[in-house]
């Protein structure tokens, strides 16, 4: 018993080394969901990295895609939500306000990569 807890107490050992020796490179970005559409409205990032949505419209708001589907689910005013970036990257439509029509609102995209050099 004792040399299969020994072997358990090896292999955590050898994980959490593994875990820190490992640097991690997904990013963090940040996406400002208005009223009338976000900011930026293009977001170069790359697959695995968060997206945190941060809502300022003033209304509970939730992000749709193109197929009807939804990155984050309904979200009140000044909290935000988290999306892990597919391998695809996609797209986002204009933001969705509870009981309210922005039918003007801009939506955005997620392009996978760097940002063209200026």
């Amino acid at each position: 018993m004792a040399h299969i807890s020994s072997l358990i107490k090896s292999a955590c050992a050898a994980a959490c080394l593994t875990a820190v020796a490992t640097p991690s490179f997904a990013e963090v970005h940040e996406v400002l969901v208005y009223r009338d559409g976000y900011f930026p409205t293009t977001l170069y990032a790359a697959s695995g990295d968060t997206i945190k949505f941060v809502n300022k419209s003033g209304y509970w708001m939730r992000v749709p895609t193109s197929n009807s589907n939804f990155l984050t689910g309904w979200v009140s005013s000044g909290n935000s939500e988290y999306y892990t970036v597919p391998w695809w990257g996609g797209s986002f439509y204009r933001p969705e306000l509870y009981n309210k029509w922005n039918g003007n609102a801009h939506g955005g995209e997620i392009v996978i990569g760097t940002a063209p050099s200026q």
